[in-house]
């Protein structure tokens, strides 16, 4: 059961500590992640690769996650 002190608490965050609550919650419960077989990890290095090679592929986590609060407050 979750305390009342714990439910003000966390009903008291902003969206964007809520969303990092969560994760860290989903993170914690998660079971191990299985290492990655030789396509994955071919497939992470030419991803990041593409990447290194032109950064405007990409989108910084903080906008990204900025998007994400956004779609759910």
């Amino acid at each position: 059961m979750v305390s009342s002190t714990l439910r003000q608490t966390v009903g008291a965050l902003p969206p964007a500590e809520l969303v990092e609550l969560r994760d860290y919650i989903d993170l914690s419960l998660a079971p191990p992640t299985p290492p990655l077989t030789a396509d994955q990890q071919a497939v992470v290095q030419r991803r990041a690769a593409e990447l290194d090679a032109d950064p405007a592929i990409g989108l910084p986590w903080d906008e990204v996650n900025a998007e994400l609060i956004a779609q759910f407050e």
